[in-house]
């Protein structure tokens, strides 16, 4: 909430304390007592928490832990493909989209970030056709695109790719 208010600082800030609580839990999973498959949700928080704070090596390896728990996790796969998108690591983000684009729900955020970041991907390597596609699509099959937050910033993306754009 404090992020999507603008307050970076705030944001940072909570980030910081869930990490703190959400520790002994990696503690708990590193020591044996908890299986991680019984913490996905609460370790995928902690790396949330991690890239929140620009912590990415923390980040990466929470998710990682998770995703080897449970390969299907859309939040993990989601902060691994955000954390491969960030490195401009194009191949490994697309593959670790399309995983929360098969698993998510159409009620998670998740499911219309990972089609989001698709066409990010696909217009950042010059294929602005499929990123185009990608973004018409997903428009017509799901008109509200999860939230009007989201709907304003597919908007922006498609107007900005797309409206120039003409097929072949």
């Amino acid at each position: 909430a404090r992020q999507a208010a603008g307050d970076q600082n705030g944001y940072v800030q909570n980030a910081r304390m869930t990490a703190i609580i959400y520790e002994y839990f990696a503690r708990q999973v590193s020591e044996g007592k908890i299986p991680a498959k019984n913490l996905t949700g609460t370790l995928s928080i902690l790396g949330q928490a991690y890239l929140a704070m620009g912590d990415v090596d923390k980040a990466q390896a929470t998710f990682t832990q998770v995703a080897a728990a449970d390969a299907g996790s859309p939040d993990a796969n989601a902060g691994l493909a955000r954390i491969a998108q960030s490195k401009q690591d194009y191949k490994d983000a697309i593959d670790l989209w399309s995983r929360v684009e098969a698993v998510a729900a159409e009620s998670d955020p998740l499911f219309y970030e990972s089609k989001y970041s698709m066409a990010e991907i696909l217009a950042h390597q010059g294929n602005l056709a499929s990123a185009c596609n990608k973004l018409t699509v997903t428009r017509s099959e799901h008109p509200n695109l999860g939230s009007p937050g989201m709907k304003a910033q597919w908007g922006e993306l498609q107007h900005k790719l797309c409206e120039n754009h003409t097929e072949g």
